[in-house]
């Protein structure tokens, strides 16, 4: 029997971004942020103004801070303190009223979470379980924070070639700045083993769509060109999960 130990997820590098979660265009990080906006808008829609939701594993805000502006109750949790400092100034730099408040920010392990039971309306948990060994566990943990009839959002990736392709390798052509083992095919999950997570605590999917990366676009163009994620570099919605996928499950 071989001794090797599995390849880990880099995921100590998020404490060392600061700021540059919000403003490195050369970084991989800068992917996400524009994969978030996706992702944002996709939560906005099946939410509404007063929701309390959880933002699991949160980073430096990319989903909370727009959510929280747009009327929902967040709660960000990240075991990273210095990525949600950097939450907290940027929601701070944006702020219009001076007597406004933003999200609230909890230092947390995703699989221990600082909440009660049944106590939230909505749990996030985006660009996280496959960065983890044991998705299971911290699906059945985020389950164990939400009301009956409350909705569980997830984000990840296929673990197909296309997938491999594009999220491990591609992300290296467009951006010259990318962490090693930033993403590690073998955590890659594919939708029927996420509805089997989801079923084992008690959730039921409702939807599953895509999500991939806009490529024949002059800003993904000009992204290869300068080796800078260009302003204008987008994701969209498709019916394809070949790469990457996200949806929503309801606890019964």
């Amino acid at each position: 029997m071989s001794s090797a130990k599995r390849r880990q997820v880099n995921n100590d590098f998020y404490d060392e971004l600061g700021d540059r979660w919000h403003d490195d265009d050369r970084h991989a990080i800068a992917l996400l942020r524009a994969e978030s906006a996706v992702r944002a808008e996709y939560v906005g829609r099946r939410t509404r103004k007063g929701d309390r939701i959880a933002d699991i594993g949160a980073g430096a805000g990319f989903l909370a801070l727009p959510l929280h502006e747009s009327g929902r109750d967040v709660m960000m949790v990240d075991f990273s303190l210095s990525s949600l400092r950097a939450a907290s100034r940027r929601a701070d730099a944006g702020r219009s009223n001076a007597a406004a408040a933003g999200p609230v920010a909890v230092q947390g392990d995703a699989f221990a979470l600082p909440i009660e039971n049944s106590s939230f309306d909505v749990a996030l948990l985006m660009d996280v379980l496959e960065h983890v060994d044991r998705p299971a566990e911290m699906i059945r943990e985020a389950a164990r924070t939400l009301r009956p009839g409350g909705r569980l959002f997830f984000h990840t990736f296929n673990r197909t070639f296309a997938a491999r392709l594009l999220a491990i390798h591609g992300m290296r052509i467009i951006v010259p700045e990318c962490p090693d083992d930033l993403h590690v095919y073998s955590f890659f999950i594919t939708p029927d083993e996420l509805e089997s997570y989801c079923a084992a605590a008690s959730l039921e999917v409702r939807e599953i769509t895509g999500l991939r990366p806009r490529l024949l676009t002059w800003a993904a163009v000009r992204s290869l060109l300068t080796r800078r994620l260009d302003p204008g570099f987008s994701f969209t919605l498709t019916e394809s999960t070949a790469v990457g996928y996200l949806g929503y499950a309801e606890k019964k």
